[in-house]
């Protein structure tokens, strides 16, 4: 399990979990500093596919739902370049890949699309707690990597 602290060109890679949630300003500048670092616009997986990054999918991550999910923009590289685990299913009759990422006991998912963009990018808890059920849903269809 990677620790917290490793890519966000917000911070200064100081941090991956940013409380972004309340404050636009500073999503707005992640957002900025992301789409000026070029190593952003695409990431080889450990199986050697490149996934592309795009704006549209940067402002969707960001967009605030609820869901807090733009709180972990600065640990995408990582999730992508390093994943736990990496599977290919078919949800809500997509076919797409599933990279699964811990940082200590926060597992994150990054889903990437037939075309190899990254779609969505999200935590899988529940309550503060690992959602056992979603985890699971992901985890469907065939496991193309596992780290050791």
């Amino acid at each position: 399990m990677a620790p917290y602290g490793s890519h966000c060109p917000f911070c200064g890679g100081k941090q991956v979990l940013h409380n972004l949630s309340d404050d636009d300003e500073a999503a707005i500048k992640c957002f900025n500093s992301i789409k000026s670092n070029s190593s952003y616009d695409d990431v080889k997986d450990p199986t050697g596919l490149t996934i592309r990054i795009t704006d549209k999918t940067i402002k969707h991550i960001l967009k605030d739902n609820g869901d807090k999910r733009r709180n972990y923009i600065g640990s995408i590289q990582e999730s992508l370049n390093s994943p736990d685990e990496i599977w290919t299913t078919n949800i809500d009759n997509v076919i797409q890949r599933v990279y699964i990422k811990y940082f200590d006991n926060l597992p994150v998912v990054a889903r990437v699309d037939i075309d190899n963009n990254l779609f969505t990018f999200h935590d899988i808890l529940k309550n503060k707690k690992v959602n056992s059920d979603q985890a699971r849903n992901l985890r469907k269809g065939i496991l193309i990597y596992k780290k050791n």
